[in-house]
């Protein structure tokens, strides 16, 4: 039987959305007011602490509830409000929340929103460090992916923002076939009439500094390939901005002649529309970097890597395979107007399947709904749920009431 079209739903975040300063962020809100505009009740609740630059979701008519961890509250909370729909932020708030909600709400819907696979990246990032090619045996020898596949299970519904990490995913696991989705993000189309090769200067690189694929690649960027670009093109200039940039990236400026570290920006859009281009070396990572589809937004072509242009531009686009083709390309983007036009338009058609209009993105998500997410109860990937589930019960619960303990000074304290 297929599920009811829900009513009231609550999304448990990792952390408060911060649109302005990841597209982590921007994807939660994004998530939100799909699931407003489909006519639903829409909570969210997170246990981490709200940041300044936090959304300010309440004047959206959202209504948002600070949460406590292995704490009996979030019982009640769950008990008063009766949930049909509840969307967990990544595995992480899944292994929190979820034993909890399975106990209280048996009826309720489940969703996991991976954001981006994170052991993917996690693996990547390993093999990275290694110096080896990654393969999807590290993958599956990343502990991180036995916590997040198990989260997959556990819920009713997967939605992943990336086609390809879809694809690896089934590839593993095809029993999980019906409990994935694709819902990728949903940006506003590009602008028109946007400033042109002329108008345009210097380079950029955008990125939240907490995010350790960003922080990589702007010291790769920075330390590795600026000194040999800025060699060929010695009146431009390489300018990064972010939100929580690392404050020793400061001394780049010194270190590095070119290199202007701008931090975050309010209204980073508008700033974007004056680069000629984008460098991002991306050397690991998952899903569909944001950053690439905001520099579309403002008329602005990246330059990155295949593991950067993930799911978003084509496998033979401008993309650089080394260290050296980095270079050569980025030098190249920058002088020639006809490759920059030719790849700018390369770049925006490739990705136009990120750019729709909210009601659309609200149809696409209200069929997931309610035709997603439901094996038949004997089949392997339900017999596999619940045995999950089960465990999660148990371990999650007695590790709850353990912690619980402990912070009160109990006997859990010894």
């Amino acid at each position: 039987m297929s599920p009811r079209e829900p009513r009231k739903a609550l999304y448990i975040g990792h952390q408060w959305p911060e649109p302005r300063s990841s597209a982590a962020g921007e994807r939660t809100v994004q998530l939100l007011l799909l699931l407003q505009s489909m006519g639903l009740e829409v909570h969210f609740g997170s246990a981490a602490e709200r940041g300044p630059l936090a959304s300010p979701l309440e004047t959206r008519g959202i209504s948002c509830h600070p949460l406590a961890l292995n704490c009996g509250s979030f019982d009640l909370f769950l008990k008063e409000h009766d949930f049909d729909l509840i969307v967990f932020d990544r595995f992480l708030s899944e292994e929190q929340f979820g034993w909890r909600v399975h106990q209280h709400l048996p009826g309720c819907r489940t969703i996991l929103d991976t954001q981006d696979l994170h052991s993917l990246r996690y693996s990547r990032e390993a093999t990275l460090r290694k110096g080896e090619d990654w393969s999807p045996r590290a993958w599956i020898e990343e502990p991180a992916f036995y916590r997040e596949v198990a989260s997959i299970f556990r819920t009713d519904l997967t939605l992943l923002i990336s086609r390809t990490e879809q694809r690896l995913l089934l590839e593993l696991l095809p029993m999980l076939e019906t409990r994935c989705a694709y819902l990728p993000f949903c940006f506003e189309a590009p602008q028109t009439g946007l400033p042109g090769f002329e108008a345009r200067r210097d380079f950029v690189l955008a990125g939240n500094g907490k995010h350790p694929p960003n922080r990589d690649a702007a010291h790769h960027l920075v330390h590795e390939l600026w000194p040999l670009i800025r060699r060929e093109l010695p009146g431009a200039e390489l300018h990064l901005y972010g939100a929580y940039l690392p404050a020793a990236w400061q001394q780049w400026e010194k270190a590095q002649p070119g290199v202007k570290v701008k931090g975050h920006c309010e209204a980073l859009l508008p700033r974007l529309q004056g680069y000629r281009a984008q460098l991002a070396p991306l050397r690991f990572g998952a899903g569909v970097k944001g950053k690439l589809l905001s520099a579309l937004q403002a008329g602005l072509p990246t330059l990155t890597t295949a593991v950067g242009a993930e799911d978003v531009f084509a496998a033979d686009g401008f993309l650089a395979a080394s260290d050296p083709d980095f270079i050569a390309k980025a030098i190249a983007l920058y002088q020639d107007p006809k490759k920059w036009e030719a790849v700018l338009r390369e770049q925006t058609g490739a990705a136009a399947g990120h750019f729709s209009s909210p009601e659309a993105w609200a149809k696409k998500l209200r069929e997931i709904l309610l035709s997603g997410g439901h094996a038949s109860p004997d089949s392997q990937a339900d017999i596999l749920s619940r045995l999950l589930r089960h465990r999660a019960f148990d371990s999650y619960r007695y590790l709850s009431r353990w912690i619980t303990e402990k912070n009160k000074g109990g006997g859990g304290s010894r």
